[in-house]
């Protein structure tokens, strides 16, 4: 009998928390967000390839580096429960590390300030005063111009096109103000570019002169989001 109790008494506190899930059938939350974290491009497999002038032969490692921008975000939410949230974001995509040419150790960094359009679903736990969510779904990655800085005797210029990112996540949204609809969401997403290749032939591309181009689009990412939200309607 006092596990029965117990177990009623659970489930009522459990109703009573989660008791705004349905209180709403739709709202539209508006806001911005700031990220940071951690981008890198894995090292290519094969991960040699020959200059055609010179015959030096070079050897990529891992290239990685600090993400960090921001920029605006909506949530559509539904019964408090599921949404679809819309971030466009600026980001710094930034990678570097060294490339091997002939047993010497050059250091190379290419990048490009990029915009971050994340169409993500949402599922939604609703609870007293926060709420955990966790995320998944494509980003779209609209690269800006590239550049890259390579020490001597690397000569590089850097590329880079359109990609998606698959990406998912969890976090926690504090609730600042019930009235208001003003929120606080915390995150942490992790990211996967499928379409980018593996071989080396397919990020680095080298030029008669012994140049290369070097790709420059980011591979994984593990970013931490924080944000603020205000409910529209």
């Amino acid at each position: 009998m006092q596990l029965l109790g117990a177990a009623a008494l659970l489930a009522v506190t459990l109703g009573t928390r989660v008791s705004r899930a349905d209180a709403t059938p739709f709202e539209l939350s508006a806001g911005v967000m700031a990220l940071g974290g951690l981008g890198w491009l894995d090292r290519p497999s094969p991960d040699e390839l020959a200059l055609p002038r010179s015959g030096q032969r070079l050897r990529y490692e891992t290239l990685s580096g600090f993400v960090f921008g921001g920029g605006l975000s909506t949530d559509a939410r539904f019964f408090g429960i599921a949404a679809l949230e819309i971030d466009a974001v600026l980001s710094r995509d930034y990678v570097g590390g060294d490339v091997d040419i002939e047993g010497r150790p050059a250091h190379l960094r290419v990048g490009q300030t990029s915009l971050h359009l994340a169409v993500l679903g949402k599922g939604v736990l609703p609870l007293d005063g926060f709420s955990p969510f966790v995320i998944l779904g494509p980003e779209f990655v609209f690269p800006g111009l590239p550049a890259a800085d390579a020490d001597p005797p690397l000569r590089s210029v850097a590329t880079a096109e359109r990609y998606t990112l698959l990406t998912a996540g969890i976090g926690v949204e504090l609730t600042l103000h019930e009235k208001l609809g003003l929120r606080a969401p915390f995150a942490l997403r992790m990211s996967y570019a499928p379409g980018l290749g593996d071989d080396l032939a397919d990020r680095v591309r080298a030029l008669p002169s012994d140049a290369v181009i070097t790709s420059s689009e980011v591979r994984y990412q593990v970013i931490a989001t924080a944000g603020a939200t205000l409910k529209l309607f």
